[in-house]
């Protein structure tokens, strides 16, 4: 059973943005799905070194929207991305030094923050991305 699926209330009402959301949700539910019994240290380093990858770009490209959005509270938003960059490059280095890694632990960490992020400073902001996109139409 996965972790998580994608809910509609998670839509922050950008359809890159959402898209961008949904692939996080991936790496977290490949993360959560690794076999312990196959537990290949291989497999959960490539899935943290592309969490950690595409990390930089999700929070490049939604700050940059934000930043063209002129949304007021983009500097705390740009803390709490920088917070988790330091969370995610700390599992990696947990991963490389701990023999008893466990990945399903990292993933609900992952899925907790990701999804109260969403849910809470993400949804902070639409109404600025909303009035962006009425202003091009």
């Amino acid at each position: 059973m996965p972790l998580i699926e994608w809910k509609e209330e998670f839509s922050v009402g950008n359809e890159e943005l959402d898209r961008q959301h949904r692939k996080w949700l991936e790496f977290i539910e490949r993360l959560h799905q690794v076999d312990d019994a196959d537990c290949h240290d291989r497999i959960v380093h490539d899935i943290l070194d592309e969490m950690e990858i595409y990390s930089r770009y999700h929070f490049w490209s939604e700050e940059r929207m934000l930043e063209q959005a002129g949304y007021e509270d983009l500097e705390n938003h740009r803390r709490e991305h920088d917070a988790m960059k330091g969370r995610i490059a700390a599992q990696m280095n947990a991963f490389r030094s701990d023999t008893d890694f466990d990945h399903s632990r990292v993933a609900e960490m992952l899925w907790h923050w990701l999804i109260e992020h969403i849910l809470q400073s993400d949804h902070r902001y639409t109404a600025a991305l909303e009035d962006v996109t009425a202003v091009r139409d």
